[in-house]
């Protein structure tokens, strides 16, 4: 019952005749797509709604990553993690996060969520990860990014 679901979806829709209404980046969104679909097999249709409660944003290098939306709103992990997640569509972002043991540096490339961990929080699976974190994700884009 399960997997009859999601097959009955796909066999009683064309998803081919649902098209992704992002302006300048539709060629974006349509890579985006099947990467997704390729790991997750998401439909069109869905995929859409998701991209419906997002925004593109394209930012210059050594730009920072604001991790806290300007309404105020505290996040579903408390103050101290931030509101805003991304993925990287393409280009390099740095980003720093403080533990107890120290600094962790690393970058995210094309492909990658930023603050994954507390994403998965607001979807209901916190980790353990974000238990020992200190303070929000830092991002900022790489000096040498192109995108």
């Amino acid at each position: 019952v399960v997997a009859g679901v999601p097959l009955c979806r796909q066999l009683c829709r064309d998803e081919a005749k649902v098209e992704f209404d992002c302006g300048d980046m539709n060629e974006e969104a349509e890579a985006v797509w099947r990467d997704w679909f390729r790991r997750s097999s998401i439909p069109r249709s869905d995929f859409k709604r998701i991209l419906s409660c997002g925004d593109w944003l394209e930012l210059q290098p050594r730009a920072l990553l604001p991790m806290f939306s300007q309404a105020g709103d505290e996040s579903c992990c408390g103050e101290d993690f931030g509101d805003l997640y991304y993925f990287v569509v393409d280009g390099v972002v740095d980003c720093k996060v403080r533990y107890k043991e120290g600094t962790r540096v690393f970058a995210a490339h094309a492909g990658s969520f930023i603050d994954a961990f507390a994403l998965t929080a607001l979807l209901g699976q916190p980790t353990a990860a974000l238990a020992m974190q200190y303070s929000a994700l830092e991002g900022k884009v790489a000096a040498t990014s192109t995108y």
